[in-house]
């Protein structure tokens, strides 16, 4: 990364940071802190849409800062205990974040990504729980699964 690449990036990861660091403090989900992570992902969402309008692409470290407390809530909660508002948010998150990784996405991250995807798609972990994932977040799950490929 060159000096302008920085000076640029510093507003940008000024804004992040506002909402991955508390994102990161409620990475286990519990019945009172799913209201709040939700809140986090829309507003992390706000500002990724904000930043892509803007005609700026993400670079390799920005897009790692956001991907880990989202790496760290699907980490640390089973898949089909979080609910569906805050995957689906998670999910958009992934594609807006993988429109500007797949450059440096590493192949084992690339098929952890993809087999999440496939998985909430195809109702994987959801058969005999009386349970399916809502048609919003499958959409969410498709669009990520699109942009990967």
């Amino acid at each position: 990364m060159n000096a302008s690449d920085h000076e640029q990036s510093q507003p940008v990861f000024k804004r992040l940071k506002t909402v991955c660091v508390p994102l990161m403090g409620a990475t286990a989900l519990t019945a009172s802190s799913v209201p709040t992570v939700s809140r986090l992902l829309s507003e992390l969402l706000n500002i990724l849409y904000d930043i892509r309008s803007s005609g700026y692409s993400l670079n390799e470290a920005t897009i790692k800062y956001v991907f880990f407390p989202i790496y760290t809530l699907l980490n640390h909660n089973d898949s089909v205990a979080i609910p569906d508002q805050p995957l689906e948010k998670i999910f958009m998150v992934l594609n807006i974040l993988c429109k500007d990784w797949w450059w440096y996405l590493e192949l084992k991250d690339w098929d952890q990504l993809f087999m999440l995807c496939g998985s909430v798609i195809g109702g994987i972990g959801t058969k005999g729980k009386g349970r399916e994932r809502a048609d919003e977040t499958k959409d969410a799950a498709a669009q990520c699964l699109l942009t990967l490929l």
